[in-house]
């Protein structure tokens, strides 16, 4: 129904194109940094650490991941005069329950498509992001980071309580630039899968879907390894299909 409104005739009847939209949803922690002599500003900011936590209402596998790297640069650290070393600790949400939507804007290819990822539309996702900054805090708090540790700038020392926690994270949450999902795979019995175990899509001959929209559930984790594994095996089964 939501081609035919824009004026597309369908080829097969799928649903869950475009539905089951899911990403790592995270929050930016943000120091200032007693050391110097690093000029963050001439640095590629690559992941340095990753640590995984359990919220209080999870017993099941990790719930929050957090990453440490650089503050990119002197605008990240909102200073003035700005300073030029800072870190970052991120936790991110990696058993979410929301889901979102990629949908058209109009008929035209070339016009960009309306991504609705409904962040926190799971009170869950929102109560394990404010979970993992209060791991964030803890761990900045140790005496292995005296010698490192600043001013907190984000969230800040004034945000506190779980309800001042909760708004900001309203306020600041990011991808964790993760989406998958959206053309997920499944029997055809399930009316929202898009594409089979050899990742053809139901109905249409001589096509395939082979990227991280396929999965139909987000690792907690991040997707790169999960991913290059779809496409290895997708590019397997079109070799073995053209050979044989």
């Amino acid at each position: 129904e939501h081609i035919k409104e824009k004026g597309i005739q369908p080829v097969a009847n799928l649903k869950g194109v475009g539905s089951n939209l899911v990403d790592h949803p995270r929050v930016a922690c943000k120091w200032v940094s007693k050391m110097k002599g690093v000029n963050v500003m001439d640095l590629f900011s690559h992941v340095e650490g990753n640590l995984y936590a359990h919220s209080p209402w999870n017993n099941g596998p990790p719930d929050i991941q957090i990453q440490q790297d650089h503050v990119r640069s002197n605008s990240d650290l909102l200073l003035d005069p700005p300073v030029s070393t800072g870190f970052n600790l991120k936790p991110h949400n990696v058993r979410p329950l929301s889901t979102g939507t990629v949908r058209l804007r109009s008929s035209s290819p070339y016009d960009k498509p309306l991504i609705d990822p409904r962040y926190l539309s799971s009170d869950v996702d929102l109560n394990n992001i404010v979970e993992g900054i209060k791991i964030c805090r803890k761990v900045v708090s140790q005496a292995a980071f005296d010698e490192i540790r600043g001013k907190e700038l984000m969230p800040g020392s004034h945000v506190s309580t779980n309800e001042e926690l909760r708004e900001w994270v309203k306020e600041n949450v990011d991808t964790g630039y993760h989406p998958v999902g959206t053309c997920k795979m499944g029997s055809r019995l399930d009316p929202m899968s898009v594409v089979d175990s050899e990742l053809k899509i139901h109905g249409i001959s001589n096509l395939r879907v082979v990227d991280a929209s396929v999965m139909p559930i987000i690792p907690n984790g991040n997707t790169q390894a999960a991913t290059f594994m779809i496409a290895e095996k997708g590019s397997e089964m079109m070799l073995n299909d053209a050979v044989n």
